[in-house]
């Protein structure tokens, strides 16, 4: 009772709108700061007007709400992860809002319609069998949440009879065949060699030689190679420094010349001769040995495994295409032009802020 009581005091300092100060949109914006928000700011006020309906920014704030819900519930009460998806998605959620609107006097238009069952069927598939405690953690009720399933199964029907289907005609065989050979091209066989190298380097030459020499006669991996030489050679007054790298898997294209004329003659499992080569740090000279432990070979995916997927991005992006299209010429048949939107909503305006 106490946190209504002082979400009842700040709330209206934050509604900009007289006409918005009455008890319906105060409970709402409470039943929302109740559910996660207690320590956000919300400056509601009228946005637009769409097909006779006001657009509030707590209308915004439920279907951010329903969204989160749906896809990420554990950010649900987790006061930065939303504010920070409020800030930054709800101008877009706004145009989602606004396009949902047109969508719905299309197909009022073209009587698209949905039952009621399947409304009632959705909503309990959607926010499961605790129906009410599920919805009072996103501050929507009962036939609000009704109304938005409603809402969003006729969109996709709307969407699938103007978008989607045109799409999926695009997605022709030939298409796929011709998005297949450039995405061969973009990913060719790849060959990645798997190794790692003991590495022997100090002033004299002569013990750094005899060095790898122990090295190169030793059984076992590299590890127990440098740990017979450093035994062997302990006594030693300014012994060369001893190093096993880690393993290395590079792709053959991006492994150096000094590397792969080491490795190209060997098979998996096997160890080089011992290799003076040049340290490309300093210029000194370095005694290797080479320990190839495979090399792997991947040519792309055969055209039967990814074709679903190219199939699925070709429908994509034209789908992405004719929605633009489609939602500029549903604002232009209705009169809802961006610079209306620009003066009713100006760029700085933000909504939103932490206390």
């Amino acid at each position: 009772m106490r946190n209504y009581l002082l979400c009842l005091l700040i709330l209206p300092l934050f509604l900009v709108a007289d006409e918005l100060a009455t008890p319906s949109f105060t409970q709402q914006a409470v039943a929302a700061t109740e559910q996660g928000m207690r320590d956000i700011a919300i400056l509601n006020r009228p946005l637009i007007k769409v097909n006779g309906k006001t657009i509030s920014q707590i209308d915004v704030i439920k279907k951010m709400n329903a969204f989160l819900y749906k896809n990420y519930p554990e950010v649900i009460g987790n006061k930065m992860p939303m504010y920070q998806y409020y800030s930054s998605s709800w101008r877009r959620t706004l145009d989602d809002i606004i396009n949902d609107e047109l969508m719905l006097l299309e197909a009022e238009a073209k009587e698209v319609t949905v039952t009621v069952g399947d409304v009632r069927e959705e909503v309990e598939a959607r926010f499961g069998p605790n129906i009410m405690e599920s919805l009072e953690k996103i501050g929507m009720s009962l036939e609000e949440a009704r109304q938005y399933v409603e809402t969003e199964m006729l969109v996709q029907r709307v969407m699938w009879m103007n978008v989607h289907q045109k799409a999926m005609q695009k997605a022709t065989p030939k298409k796929i065949k011709e998005s297949y050979a450039d995405y061969v091209k973009e990913n060719p066989p790849k060959d990645t060699w798997v190794y790692q190298v003991l590495s022997i380097k100090g002033d004299s030459q002569d013990l750094a030689q005899k060095m790898i020499a122990i090295a190169s006669s030793t059984d076992g991996d590299l590890e127990a190679r440098a740990k017979a030489v450093t035994e062997t050679f302990n006594e030693e007054p300014d012994l060369p420094s001893v190093n096993v790298s880690d393993e290395f898997s590079i792709e053959l294209s991006k492994l150096s010349d000094q590397h792969k004329q080491a490795l190209e003659d060997l098979k998996p499992n096997q160890f080089s001769a011992p290799i003076a080569q040049t340290s490309r740090r300093d210029n000194s000279t370095v005694w290797r040995l080479f320990y190839l432990k495979d090399k792997l070979h991947q040519e792309p995916p055969p055209f039967e495994i990814v074709s679903e997927q190219l199939k699925n991005q070709i429908m994509q992006q034209f789908a992405m295409e004719y929605a633009k299209d489609y939602f500029a010429s549903l604002r232009d048949k209705y009169h809802l032009s961006d610079a209306d939107l620009k003066e009713m909503i100006p760029a700085d305006y933000e909504p939103f802020a932490l206390k």
